[in-house]
């Protein structure tokens, strides 16, 4: 991507910033981001999903979403790679590992992700965008999971229900209506759509309201930095060598890379409490690389 580009994206991603500035600032009550999340996690991602499987789906767009399904999965299994040689090297204390794990290889692929591959790469980049976390929401409830908590069975089993959500029964029902050409009416298009478009606006609040709520942030210093090296910077640079290796250009490239480089999930406080406990650390990560991300994700964009 030359520099024009990662201007653009820069400016992209500044709108999205400013409103989940706004979010932070409104700071809706706790309930409220429940029902924002609600919002955009079972109707306006779906939406989103659906209506750009109509409006871009083709033979060649079928070999783009097989590219990026197999490159979403690869960059979880290069996230482990890096973290754990990070790891290594940092000294990170043992029980921290687990939650630096999750917040290092995990990013926020579907609130952040998809919005700004819609921004930047259009529709098309929106259904990669969904493929690429349709991938990351199996790794993370399976492998994820299943480092986490490393020998509870009986929790990895209960977390494997999260896997049948809307977004992922949307990117089923909207590849079945794509395969076989059923027609839609265009009144129920435009629905469709206007529902999708609420998706990018509600899901920078939402980060914003959240982030609100963090409070006083507990981290290591030490640990953080070298989280936000693995998350932001580390983990990325990997992923574009092995874009430039297996040749994959275009639209396809650039989605991989720009969701390799978004935050730390936000999930990934909330798995990490209900399995775990305290996760004030993956907190405070969610917020620390959200802010940065800004900057960082034009620079390594720069280099495809």
């Amino acid at each position: 991507m030359d520099l024009s580009f990662s201007v653009n994206l820069m400016g992209n991603l500044g709108i999205m910033f400013a409103m989940i500035i706004l979010g932070y600032i409104a700071k809706p009550k706790r309930e409220s981001l429940e029902d924002i999340a609600k919002l955009v996690v079972d109707y306006g991602i779906p939406a989103l999903i659906f209506s750009a499987f109509v409006l871009e789906f083709n033979s060649d767009m079928l070999l783009s979403m097989s590219t990026v399904l197999l490159f979403a999965v690869g960059s979880a299994l290069v996230g482990y790679g890096v973290s754990f040689l990070v790891i290594k090297a940092g000294k990170i204390d043992k029980e921290m590992k687990p939650e630096f794990l999750l917040a290092s290889v995990y990013g926020n692929t579907g609130f952040i992700g998809i919005p700004v591959c819609l921004a930047v790469f259009g529709r098309e980049g929106a259904l990669l965008a969904a493929v690429f976390d349709f991938a990351m929401t199996f790794v993370v409830f399976s492998l994820g999971l299943f480092v986490l908590l490393g020998s509870k069975r009986g929790s990895i089993h209960e977390a494997f229900r999260n896997l049948i959500n809307p977004p992922i029964i949307a990117f089923i029902v909207g590849l079945i209506f794509a395969l076989t050409n059923i027609p839609i009416p265009s009144l129920v298009m435009t629905g469709i759509n206007m529902l999708g478009a609420m998706a990018p606006p509600l899901a920078m609040l939402f980060v914003g309201g959240m982030l609100s709520h963090v409070g006083k942030m507990q981290y290591q210093v030490k640990a953080m930095t070298s989280l936000v090296l693995t998350r932001l910077i580390l983990i990325p640079l990997v992923m574009v060598v092995f874009i430039k290796l297996f040749g994959v250009t275009g639209v396809a490239a650039g989605v991989i890379l720009l969701e390799t480089a978004t935050p730390t999930m936000v999930a990934a406080p909330l798995l990490y409490q209900r399995y775990i406990g305290n996760a004030a650390f993956s907190t405070s990560a969610v917020f620390i690389t959200t802010m940065l991300c800004i900057v960082t994700i034009p620079l390594i964009m720069l280099l495809i």
